[in-house]
């Protein structure tokens, strides 16, 4: 059970450092982003777009000191995900996910929602395991294995991106030859 919780830490760990990271950076583009989802009015979207990046970073330092409220912040966050991107599915929305700030260009769509879901399901089994007080032992393994967990996991992102990039460009080829 131990090395199970470590290897889903180490990978939420990993996931959302590489999530907050691209947002600070490229701060202005992340705020325009947020506030192109429309769900809180300008100037909430502003706040949010500018603390998410640090809460982002807040759950990962909490995942290793303070693992509960890790955990419980980041069920917020995704929560908060879940519900931008629903909302954006809904109203047929063409928008970027925003997941990995402007690294991986990614537009919110149902594998969006799929992403946030499997986060959430191992956010919830973390939750579970840790209210039983197991005591997490990290070894070198399990580290490497929860690290590549999240790798693994960008790099299906990337692929994802890409083939549906590629998808759009021969439609948009068709339907110029169809003119």
């Amino acid at each position: 059970m131990s090395s199970i919780l470590s290897i889903i830490f180490t990978s939420l760990i990993v996931t959302f450092l590489f999530s907050a990271l691209p947002k600070i950076i490229h701060l202005k583009d992340f705020i325009e982003l947020v506030k192109n989802y429309e769900v809180l009015p300008e100037k909430l979207s502003l706040i949010f777009a500018i603390l998410l990046p640090l809460l982002e970073l807040f759950a990962v330092y909490l995942l290793i000191q303070e693992i509960i409220w890790g955990l419980i912040l980041l069920t917020i966050l995704l929560f908060s995900f879940l519900y931008a991107v629903n909302n954006a599915i809904k109203k047929k929305k063409e928008i970027r996910c925003g997941c990995f700030g402007k690294f991986i260009d990614a537009k919110a769509d149902k594998y969006t929602l799929v992403k946030i879901i499997f986060f959430l399901f191992f956010t919830f089994l973390a939750l579970i395991i840790s209210f039983v007080n197991v005591e997490i032992i990290y070894t070198t393994g399990n580290i490497i294995i929860g690290a590549l967990l999240s790798i693994m996991f960008i790099a299906i992102q990337v692929i994802w991106t890409n083939s549906q990039q590629f998808i759009t460009s021969i439609q948009k080829e068709r339907k110029i030859q169809s003119e």
